[in-house]
């Protein structure tokens, strides 16, 4: 069996038997387990557990996805989930347990925690509108915060209703807008493109948007994620320079 098997005297915890794996996981030599309790072997990160269990397994007879962590003879710790039953070989109670070791799953479960947490905290202060949206429901499976100071209105707001968006673009640029999102739906179009908008205090907004198809196995397209810049200061300036060349050449003519 490829999880750590063991089996004990429930009233004093000694091994009788243990399996390969067993000693792989936790670094053991039979010769330094057998005979010897947990407690001896410090390999409980709790020494309460064991008592925990034997007070759990004795009415059922049986104790199931008890998680537990486990240290190893060089002092690595372990997590693994205990499964175990009652049995009885010639008038005594025997503890047989199986451990299945998670170990690796908890750390890739961690570290795909802290990563979410990073990208959340990012995301959340950054100056840009950040976004994911599904397909075909069109529905905002996130919008970040910075929402509201972009297009003033909140994340709720775009949740509760997803053609907001639409609703918002400036009258000159609906159709542009329509176009392209139909063609980025389709794979035609950029990935990114420039559009106008009147937020909800009635102002002008220049936006620059970037988004990226999110495909499944079929490559069929499920989300779209977006990042959408206000570069509205950027442009009113790109206008003015132009102007003023405009009225620089017009000089010059004359």
């Amino acid at each position: 069996n490829p999880c750590p098997m063991s089996i004990s005297d429930i009233r004093t915890g000694c091994y009788l038997e243990i399996n390969r794996a067993w000693l792989e996981a936790l670094g053991f030599r039979r010769e330094d387990v057998i005979g010897r309790t947990p407690h001896e072997l410090k390999i409980y990160s709790n020494p309460d557990d064991r008592k925990r269990i034997v007070e759990a397994i004795l009415n059922p007879g049986h104790i199931s996805d008890f998680e537990m962590d486990f240290i190893s003879s060089t002092g690595k710790r372990l997590n693994g989930i205990f499964y175990g039953e009652v049995n009885d070989v010639a008038g005594k109670k025997m503890l047989l347990s199986i451990v299945m070791n998670v170990t690796g799953q908890r750390i890739a479960e961690k570290a795909l925690a802290q990563s979410e947490e990073r990208f959340r905290r990012l995301a959340e202060n950054a100056p840009d509108v950040i976004y994911r949206r599904s397909i075909p429901g069109r529905v905002y499976e996130y919008v970040s915060p910075s929402a509201e100071k972009v297009l003033g209105y909140t994340p709720e707001e775009f949740y509760e209703s997803p053609n907001l968006v639409a609703k918002i673009i400036h009258p000159e640029w609906k159709d542009y807008f329509r176009n392209q999102w139909e063609k980025l739906l389709s794979g035609d179009a950029p990935l990114t493109y420039e559009y106008k908008v009147i937020s909800k205090t009635g102002e002008e907004r220049w936006l620059y948007q970037r988004n990226i198809l999110i495909k499944d196995e079929q490559d069929k397209t499920i989300a779209i994620e977006g990042i959408i810049s206000d570069f509205t200061k950027r442009k009113v300036a790109e206008d003015d320079i132009r102007f003023k060349n405009a009225i620089l050449r017009a000089e010059q003519d004359v």
